[in-house]
């Protein structure tokens, strides 16, 4: 039996279908512009305002330092001045009576009179460095009160921004889900995504020389993104940012998701020694590549699903099979995105970290030219 040939009609309904399909998703694609527009700028203000929280708990933590060692001062010379009191007071009644009837010879009498000037004295200077003290540590503890009340206050704006990209990001995952996967792979997109990433892997090579003239010989770095092209991701560069406790600020790049989202090694490679749990990377790991670059995942998830608990342990934490000495490929799941170590009054992220020869690199060109999977 011979097949009909399509009718006008039925032409027309498809070059329809195909140019409604194409129009959905410019719209989705606009749509997705948004929202990473949108949460870049939502991570930048969460870094800024999370890097000034951190120098508000170092402010904070001197000036108790401060009002600690203020009121230790304070606590010797108030003893002082009460010995003096009790030395030279009883019931209220001075000794200088009993200073003057008790002297056998005028020289003893002068010499008596000048030992009560100097006591007077040394209780005068005492007094007035007590109150100097009193007033110090009033003016510290107002000071103290003051910072930690700017304290609470960005502590409050960084939880509303944790909400606010959390919920960008859930939004963004459910347009990616409702994305054309065979549109993504028009020719123009890949040409002009080819076109972006040479340019970006130009200044990756740049910033390179430009930063570190003792670079290992023909070592490139050519990553897999750390997270999967289905799950949203959101991240800026924001190396060297403030982080209490470290002058050289942020050595890697944060990369927000949803809490399980998860993570890929990005390139091939074995897990090293350094891997578990610590205080302030919390559950993490370390992949050393073919080339001798270690690539760092801290913050993995540690809560059972669905809570905030801290209970999961490393199966929450760690794909299975992945341990010491395992070698995995780029693009293998080896983990979770989470939130332990430091990182519990953070929305759940990646920090990404790279080092080469035992020195830290900004990984954000990297990531930016990136493969996804």
């Amino acid at each position: 039996m011979a097949l009909a040939a399509p009718s006008e009609e039925n032409t027309q309904g498809i070059d329809k279908s195909i140019s409604d399909k194409k129009a959905a998703s410019e719209t989705a694609r606009g749509d997705m512009d948004n929202f990473q527009d949108a949460l870049a700028a939502l991570i930048t203000e969460y870094q800024e305002e999370y890097s000034l929280l951190q120098e508000k708990e170092d402010a904070v933590a001197r000036k108790e330092r401060e009002l600690n060692s203020l009121v230790e001062q304070q606590i010797y010379y108030q003893r002082l001045l009460d010995q003096l009191n009790v030395f030279t007071y009883r019931d209220g009644d001075i000794y200088f009576f009993e200073v003057v009837l008790g002297t056998r010879s005028f020289k003893d009498l002068l010499t008596r009179l000048e030992y009560l000037v100097k006591l007077n004295q040394r209780q005068a200077d005492i007094l007035r460095s007590t109150k100097r003290l009193k007033d110090l540590v009033r003016d510290h503890r107002d000071t103290l009160r003051d910072e930690k009340e700017q304290q609470r206050r960005v502590l409050t704006a960084l939880e509303s921004k944790q909400v606010e990209i959390q919920n960008l990001l859930e939004r963004q995952q459910e347009l990616i889900g409702t994305l054309d996967q065979d549109l993504k792979n028009l020719e123009e997109e890949k040409v002009e995504t080819a076109k972006r990433k040479a340019e970006l892997a130009a200044r990756a090579v740049t910033a390179r020389e430009r930063s570190d003239a003792s670079w290992p010989e023909g070592l490139e770095i050519n990553l897999v993104f750390p997270v999967p092209a289905a799950y949203a991701s959101t991240y800026i560069n924001d190396w060297a940012f403030a982080r209490a406790g470290n002058p050289a600020g942020h050595q890697g790049t944060d990369i927000f998701g949803i809490k399980g989202t998860p993570l890929l090694a990005v390139a091939d490679g074995v897990i090293s020694d350094e891997f578990g749990n610590s205080r302030v990377g919390g559950y993490r790991l370390h992949i050393i590549d073919n080339q001798g670059v270690d690539y760092y995942y801290a913050h993995l998830n540690n809560d059972t699903p669905g809570t905030d608990d801290g209970q999961g342990g490393a199966i929450t934490a760690f794909a299975p099979g992945i341990a010491p000495g395992v070698r995995v490929r780029a693009g293998q799941v080896i983990g979770y995105i989470g939130d332990s170590g430091d990182a519990e009054p953070t929305p759940p992220h990646l920090h990404f970290g790279i080092s080469v020869g035992g020195d830290w690199v900004p990984p954000f060109l990297y990531l930016q030219t990136a493969t996804y999977y």
